[in-house]
């Protein structure tokens, strides 16, 4: 009986040891998330949304805005808006204001997710793009059971957030029992992902993809908290037009705009570009003072998003602007000197110790237009140089030219060519030349379900080796987004992509407004 005993028994240690061995062949490492800003709502005590600001606030506000706008207009005197106008637009931020310390004047926190996406599943499941959609994504591939979302306060340091990213990588190690985690970040969340390499190093981090993120900076940030504004008509068309390019006929509509305007209305638009320069200048430092300060310029989350190369002038004119405490520019130095401006450093050492990094950015749309002249491309959202951490980029409706054609031999293999082919993007100047993947005419966080870009983000989370540009053909360093199909167009020397094409309505319609544009050419001309 003993024997017939010991004999089950091993049988049964056998199976258990067999079967331990089959699931660490077949471990799945779980991925975290990290969301961008607004991707979910910062709520009161009640639970009640204080951002994004609700529709009625909003209207009630502009409305007692307009006597004061349309009183400086007809009376040419602007200090008519700086007293009564500027208080309803700081209504509108009122609620997640900070106080000279950057700590929130009211009691407003985010909506978080501490369990794993399953749990919440029912806000996920049928996201189709931005941060919910690409949880859905993940989940679908590796299981909602081992993807995890990270949503936190924005306002706050990136140093800080990553305390709690810290708690969220502990929790989904215990939970899943995988030695390593990956984490998925988009937008502000970059900040985030660096901010805990720094803090946390990188021991329990496989991959990390930063999905169009601002882990270098925005730039309109840095321009804005410099005061270096610039509005006018001009690249107010061009932004718009690049805002509705999914509708052909509206895209076609405002670019024949554009050009009429370039053409035939140049003198009326350098009088309203005029008249908005004598309104910047005239309403800027009160808009500073008596809205901005206790906004934006208190929320250091919006201060690690200056670009370190404005840094220094940001907080030289804010200083005077927008009065802080002693102490509040400690913690924003140390992200800007200590993770922003060595992210070089950051990453060198991750990847040496094994964690695979791995950036996406995105061009083909021009700045938003608020700040001082364009200086390249945009998802509509952050500007291409910065996404990508440090591609060289031509002004938007240009190309590089020679003398901005700076190919250094960052890559390890110094002959490759890292120039997409529309020559408006060279990645020779980036952090990671060989892992920096560029995608024409995909916004802001658009890793759509429809779309080749949510397949080459989900190829480089879940990867198991240190994947670069020349890994896999479908997915080449410089591709264009089909709007239509979702399909990639590679805009990469050498490689060469099935393209479909879509809707033929844009181009007919286009080819009338230039027939048009000719005649208006030609009219001109014969008077």
């Amino acid at each position: 009986m003993k024997k017939v005993l010991a004999v089950i028994l091993s049988f049964v240690m056998l199976f258990s040891v067999s079967s331990v061995a089959f699931a660490a062949e077949n471990e799945v490492t779980p991925v975290i998330v990290v969301s961008g800003m607004n991707a979910f709502p910062l709520v009161d005590e009640n639970g009640e949304n204080a951002f994004p600001v609700a529709t009625d606030i909003i209207v009630s506000n502009v409305i007692k805005m307009l006597p004061p706008t349309f009183g400086s207009i007809l009376l040419d005197d602007w200090s008519i808006f700086n007293e009564y106008g500027i208080d309803p637009l700081y209504n509108i931020f009122e609620r997640i204001s900070c106080d000279e310390n950057g700590e929130s004047v009211n009691d407003i926190h985010p909506v978080v997710f501490p369990g794993n996406a399953g749990q919440y599943k029912e806000e996920f499941s049928d996201a189709e793009s931005s941060e919910q959609g690409v949880v859905r994504l993940v989940a679908e591939k590796i299981g909602w059971e081992n993807t995890y979302y990270f949503y936190y306060d924005w306002r706050m340091n990136p140093l800080d957030i990553a305390d709690e990213l810290n708690e969220t990588v502990n929790r989904a190690l215990s939970e899943t029992g995988s030695d390593k985690v990956s984490l998925f970040a988009m937008s502000f969340g970059g900040m985030i992902a660096s901010s805990y390499l720094y803090k946390y190093g990188n021991e329990n981090i496989k991959n990390i993809v930063y999905g169009t993120t601002a882990f270098q900076g925005c730039e309109m940030v840095g321009k804005l908290f410099s005061n270096q504004i610039d509005l006018n008509v001009s690249d107010a068309l061009e932004f718009l037009q690049c805002s509705v390019n999914d509708n052909a006929f509206l895209a076609a509509i405002i670019g024949f705009s554009a050009e009429g305007f370039k053409k035939y209305g140049s003198q009326g638009m350098n009088v309203i570009d005029d008249y908005l320069k004598y309104m910047e200048d005239e309403i800027s430092l009160a808009l500073y003072q008596n809205m901005f300060a206790d906004t934006y310029a208190h929320f250091k989350g919006m201060w690690c998003l200056t670009p370190v190369s404005y840094y220094e002038g940001a907080k030289a004119y804010m200083s005077e602007a927008c009065p802080v405490s002693e102490t509040f520019f400690n913690s924003v130095d140390e992200y800007i000197y200590n993770v922003q401006a060595r992210t070089d450093k950051l990453f060198e050492k991750a990847q040496a110790n094994g964690t695979n990094i791995y950036v996406i950015g995105a061009y083909g749309y021009s700045d938003i237009p608020v700040t001082d002249g364009k200086t390249g491309h945009s998802d509509m959202m952050l500007d291409t140089k910065g996404m990508s951490g440090g591609c060289a980029v031509a002004e938007f409706g240009k190309t590089l030219t020679q003398e901005d054609y700076l190919r250094l031999p960052l890559c390890s293999n110094k002959s490759h060519y890292h120039r997409s082919t529309d020559d408006v993007v060279d990645a020779s100047t980036a952090l990671l030349p060989e892992q920096t993947w560029v995608i024409k005419n995909m916004k802001h966080v658009e890793f759509n379900h429809a779309h080749e870009s949510s397949d080459l983000a989900l190829w480089l989370i879940t990867s198991d080796e240190r994947m670069d540009v020349y890994s896999n053909p479908s997915y080449p360093q410089f591709v264009e987004i089909n709007r239509e199909t979702g399909e990639f167009i590679s805009l990469t020397e050498g490689v060469t992509l099935a393209e479909k094409e879509g809707s033929d309505f844009g181009n007919i319609f286009s080819f009338i407004m230039e027939f048009v544009m000719k005649i208006l050419d030609k009219f001109a001309l014969g008077k």
